[in-house]
């Protein structure tokens, strides 16, 4: 069995599935004009990474690059650069701890 292991640390996203009001997409279009990263974004609106990536690419600031499996700013955003396909906060547990660990990410993910 592995020493350590790398598990990805659960998000509360208290709008999850929820629709988009017209403030919200506002405040998401002031957010990245002013470059905010997307992971701000998510932990400002509630929302989940999936959900800021989809709300951006339909306000078509953001694109789907095919060759490179990731998504590239838009022009009209005023932004540069890649942005990551996922939101990538892990953290290192023991082998000992990872059941208790689970158990309580299953709590608060409730």
């Amino acid at each position: 069995m592995k020493e350590t292991f790398w598990i990805p640390v659960p998000r509360v996203s208290f709008r999850k599935g929820e629709r988009w009001t017209k403030e919200e997409k506002q405040y998401l279009v002031r957010c990245v004009r002013r470059g905010d990263e997307i992971g701000r974004m998510c932990d400002l609106l509630s929302r989940p990474y999936s959900g800021i990536i989809g709300q951006l690419q339909a306000l078509g600031l953001l694109t789907w690059m095919q060759a490179g499996y990731s998504y590239k700013w838009h022009p009209l955003s005023g932004r540069k650069g890649f942005v990551p396909r996922n939101r990538d906060d892990y953290i290192r547990i023991r082998a000992v701890d990872v059941k208790r660990v689970y158990r309580i990410c299953r709590q608060i993910g409730k």
